[in-house]
Formats: structure tokens, C-alpha cells, sequence
């Protein structure tokens, strides 16, 4: 079918419009269309142009870059049917350009567009293209320039964020010709496989967002992050496929201020000095003018060394070159060139393979993370945490049998009592317990025994550092000499359930040794306790025999 037979044109307005038909043609049939018109020797049926006109409505710069003269023009339906090039008029004022999308997709992972922090109207479906078999999904003309000004530069993101499937992005700039956005063959994502209405319902998992620190306990200190995602009582795969959610296509969450689908993450990070004013995170900044404008979302600000740096993703134009005043609801001057930081691959936060490979600034709550789990901070350093493992204990009744399990030198037939030395000064009221050497290979928090000539006291500690232990809500009974002797304990307690456990990061294997007894109303034999704390913990289920 002839490109002539599906539209028309308007000698006095110039409108070429489409009139019927499904057939999409290269943006050459139309200038050839045209021409034919404009060369015909009289007019006949609807047409509205010959040879007599003197008139010649397009010019052919290339086969894929078509101007249309004087005051010919089209519209955003027309152009729907049209394909493979670019399109100018009104003397250069408006451009329509050629989009092509490379990759594969469904109709339940669709290819969309993203131009001027906007969402285009999508009626491309997952594939609108005589050349699939070539790697183009999709060939359409999108509108790129109006009133003579580029609409963001000709900047435009295509991406796909089908739940259930990988996310992918391609970028490219429009202009004359027809410009190529890769996105890539789509396919399922293995670990994005909790149901759609299912993960919908999980509102406890969290994120905390905007600048903040995070200790992983690996030596490294507190470092920074501007997200930290909580599981509560789900597991880290949920915590992934909630991300992948609150983040695909259509959806009704809100990120950083920003609909879950638009938001990327950290795409620069901008040295600053200090701010004047109030820097509001999530705010939209905006910064120069002409070639140096743009816009950004502000996900993050360094207020603990006064504003030494800004966290955004870019929204439209480019990012701040040095020197130039960034606005929001305070200001700051840029004191560098922003840096590009590279995105997520699979979901904003990065990518999950039964461990986390964060992208930057991606933190997850300390108590949800392994020593099999990268994570990113925003100064571009991963830091992986200690492997935290736990001693657990099972088959025991609440309110009846006590356990105790500590440390052992001689593989599991005694615990450990002399440990430590304790220092000088631990009297009577001290919130402390203090010891003559660093505190090593021991639970964040638990219990420590210290000798009081006789036998030895118990204490809870909340947490230690060097060679003090912190007790927990509690303070020394009595005052112990130097040198007593001060042991931690893994589990010194009455079981308050029917499972009683405690968390240690594993750094060495380490024998255990305790035991499990009900001397209450309805006496146990002892259950003796002996085994390694291993790179996998260690478990333990008492059997409960009646002392008879």
C-alpha cells in the first residue's frame, strides 16, 4: 500500500495527517509521497497539490532525514505511522527524530520512555518494528525539538522494569537521522520470584532514607549510605523483590520524592562547600543556565563534615560543572566537576544471587547482612560485613531448665574461667568491667562472669570495646580485686522460651562447653553441651531425661 493512500494533505495549512490504515512507513515514502504529488500534472480525488502550485513541500537530506517546507507540517498521530528517520519543519523549529530500541522483550516487560523527568505515552507496545530480526524492537519518531529549542538536550532513557524480569536501561540523544537506545534482550529474573501480590503486602520491610552511617563491625568504622533497607521479619529475597517492586513499571510507590519508576539512584556525586542555608533531602536542585542547566534530586548530603559533597540523580540537562551556585530550598556552589557513579544492574539497590552486590550508597540494616554480602558505600569502598553466626539452643522449656555455654581450651569437657584478668578499679556501682587485655572472639553482647573469691558473679553486657565490657542496665555488687578472674559466657540464663540463642561473628573455630539441667519441679539429668562454633554456628537440641 502506497504511503499516499493512508494520507492527506492540506495545501493551505500544510497538515499532512493520517487518514486511515495500520501500515507504517520510513519517513522516505513521505517525501517521495510528496514529491509525486507536488510533480503531478493536474489534481484528482483528494489531492490538494500539482505541478501548477509551484510548490515544493519537502526536501530529501538523506534518506533517513526529511524536511518539510514552508509551512508544511505533521502531528504526533501522523508520525505514529511513520518510521526510520527524522523529521523537521517550521524552518527547523520542530523536530519529530528517529528512535530506535534495540533489544527483547514481552508484553509483560515492555520497552518505555523517559524524556524531560516525564514518561512518554507509550502505543509501541513491546515490539513496533520491521526489523526485530535485526535487534530492533521498536523504530518510532518522538518529538525531540519545539519553539526552537531541544527538549533537554534531545536526552532520552529507554528501560524496561517488568516485574519478574531484569531491569535494564539505554540512553541516547535524538536529533537528525534515527539515533539507537540498547536496552537488551530481556529475560526472567531468577531471583525476583516472589509473587507480584505477595510482595505487595510486604509494607514491614523499610528503608531509611537520606545520609546516614552504617558500622558493619569490620574494623572499618561507621561509613556513609543513603539508603538502608530492613527486612523485619521477612528474608533478605524479599527485601530484593520488594525493591524490584516499589520500583518497576506503573508503580504507586514514591522514592526519594520521586514515582518508583522514575527513580535510578546515585547516577553523579557533586564536591560542595558548605551550604547556605538548609539542604532539604529529597529536594529537586537545579543549577546554570543554557548549556551548563540542569536539574537533579537530591538524595543525599555529607552533614557530617559540614557539606563536603551532594548525592543526586540527574533528572534533566547536565550534570554541575565546578563553580556554578546549586539551588534548592538552601544553596550550595559546586566546587568540582560532578563525578557519574554507575547505577544498579538488576534493581536499584544492585543485584542479589542469594547475597547482596550493592551499587553505591545501597545499605541494608546490619542484623540482614552476611559476610557473603557486598555493599557499596557512598565513598565508592564495599565493605563486607563480619559473618555473623549463632549459637542456638533448642528443646528447652521455658521457666525450667537453666543453660550455660562458654568458651572451652580443652575441647568441650569445661568452660573457660580464667580468661581474662580483670584491671584494677572494678568497684562497687562501676556500669563496667574492666580487664587487662583486649576483649576478642566474643558475642556483641551476652553475659561475663567475674570471680568474687568464692565462686563468680554474673553480669549482662550490652556491648564491648578494647578491654571494657559495658553491662546492660545493671552495675557491680561488690569490688573485685586485681586479677580476678573474668570469663564471657555465650548463654548463662533461664530459658524464657523454648529456644534460646545468641549471635557471634565467627572468626576462628572455637570449642564450646556447657550444659542444660531442670532442678525445679520436674528435675533433668544434666544434658551435657560440647562442640565447635564453626563458620556456620553451632546448634544444639537438649533431651530432656527425667531425673528418676
Amino acid at each position: 500500500m502506497a504511503w499516499l493512500d493512508d494520507f492527506s494533505f492540506d495545501l493551505t495549512t500544510g497538515n499532512i495527517r493520517h487518514e486511515s490504515g495500520t501500515t507504517r512507513y520510513p519517513v522516505i515514502d513521505m517525501h517521495r509521497g510528496m514529491q509525486s504529488l507536488a510533480y503531478q500534472a493536474t489534481k484528482s480525488g483528494d489531492d490538494d497539490l500539482d505541478i501548477t502550485d509551484l510548490f515544493v513541500p519537502t526536501k530529501r537530506n538523506s534518506d533517513t532525514d526529511i524536511e518539510l517546507l514552508g509551512n508544511v507540517n505533521v502531528d504526533d498521530t501522523a508520525v505514529q505511522f511513520m518510521y526510520g528517520g527524522s523529521i523537521t519543519y517550521d524552518g527547523g523549529d520542530e523536530v519529530y527524530s528517529g528512535l530506535a530500541i534495540a533489544g527483547e522483550f514481552n508484553a509483560d516487560a515492555l520497552p518505555q520512555l523517559w524524556q524531560d523527568n516525564a514518561k512518554l505515552t507509550s502505543y509501541w507496545g513491546y515490539q513496533l518494528s520491521p526489523d526485530a530480526g535485526l535487534g530492533y524492537a521498536v523504530r518510532i519518531l518522538v518529538k525531540s525539538r519545539t519553539g526552537g529549542a531541544d527538549i533537554d538536550g534531545g536526552r532520552i532513557r529507554a528501560q524496561s522494569r517488568g516485574y519478574g524480569y531484569q531491569y535494564r536501561l539505554g540512553r541516547t540523544v535524538l536529533g537528525r537521522n534515527e539515533s539507537v537506545a540498547a536496552v537488551g534482550a530481556i529475560a526472567t529474573d531468577s531471583f525476583n520470584s516472589v509473587a507480584e501480590g505477595t510482595i505487595s503486602g510486604y509494607t514491614d520491610i523499610l528503608n531509611t532514607e537520606g545520609y546516614q552511617t552504617i558500622d558493619y563491625n569490620n574494623g572499618n568504622g561507621a561509613t556513609p549510605f543513603y539508603m538502608k533497607w530492613t527486612k523485619g521479619t521477612r528474608t533478605k529475597l524479599d527485601v530484593y523483590n520488594r525493591i524490584k517492586y516499589e520500583t518497576m513499571d506503573g508503580s504507586a510507590e514514591t522514592l526519594y520524592g520521586l514515582t518508583g519508576e522514575n527513580f535510578l539512584g546515585v547516577t553523579h556525586e557533586v564536591p560542595v562547600g558548605s551550604p547556605s542555608g538548609t539542604m532539604v533531602e529529597p529536594e529537586e536542585l537545579s543549577w546554570g543556565t543554557g548549556a551548563t542547566a540542569g536539574t537533579g534530586q537530591l538524595l543525599a548530603i555529607d552533614s557530617v563534615t559540614a557539606g563536603t559533597k551532594i548525592w543526586i540523580q540527574l533528572l534533566t540537562g547536565v550534570a554541575p560543572e565546578s563553580g556554578l551556585v546549586i539551588t534548592g530550598s538552601g544553596t550550595v556552589t559546586s566546587t568540582g566537576a560532578a563525578v557519574a557513579r554507575a547505577l544498579g544492574g538488576e534493581s536499584v539497590a544492585g543485584n542479589y544471587t542469594g547475597a547482596w552486590i550493592t551499587c553505591l550508597g545501597a545499605g541494608m540494616a546490619i542484623a540482614d547482612v552476611g559476610a557473603n554480602d557486598s555493599l557499596l558505600n557512598l565513598l565508592n569502598t564495599a565493605q563486607t560485613p563480619p559473618n555473623n553466626q549463632s549459637v542456638v539452643v533448642t528443646g528447652v522449656v521455658s521457666g525450667e531448665d537453666y543453660v550455660i555455654i562458654g568458651k572451652s581450651i580443652d575441647s568441650g569437657a569445661s568452660i573457660n574461667k580464667s580468661e581474662y584478668a580483670a584491671a584494677a578499679g572494678n568497684d562497687t556501682s562501676d556500669p563496667t568491667i574492666t580487664v587487662k587485655t583486649s576483649i576478642a572472639n566474643v558475642p556483641a553482647a551476652g553475659w561475663v562472669r567475674i570471680s568474687n573469691g568464692v565462686g563468680f558473679d554474673l553480669y549482662p553486657y550490652s556491648s564491648f570495646s578494647g578491654s571494657v565490657f559495658t553491662l546492660d542496665s545493671v552495675t557491680l555488687t561488690d569490688d573485685y580485686i586485681e586479677d580476678a578472674d573474668v570469663f564471657p559466657v555465650i548463654i548463662d540464663k533461664l530459658a524464657d522460651s523454648t529456644q534460646l540463642s545468641n549471635t557471634w561473628v565467627y572468626s576462628t573455630d572455637t570449642w564450646l562447653a556447657g550444659q542444660a539441667l531442670d532442678a525445679g519441679g520436674t528435675p533433668t539429668k544434666a544434658f551435657p553441651i560440647a562442640g565447635q562454633f564453626l563458620s556456620t554456628g553451632f546448634s544444639v537440641n537438649v533431651v530432656r531425661t527425667p531425673d528418676e
